[in-house]
């Protein structure tokens, strides 16, 4: 059985991560994919 509180405190890091650095599309997805996650933020920030 899986311990939903730390999936959700996984699933709040990772979008976090996602939302704050430059991921590419294909490993979003993937990330995705892997946490049952509908949609991860597009980084609008640019270097």
């Amino acid at each position: 059985m899986k311990n939903p509180v730390a999936t959700h405190i996984l699933k709040a890091r990772v979008y976090s991560y996602v939302y704050n650095n430059h991921v590419q599309f294909d490993k979003r997805q993937k990330i995705a994919k892997i946490l049952n996650i509908r949609s991860i933020p597009m980084t609008t920030k640019e270097n």
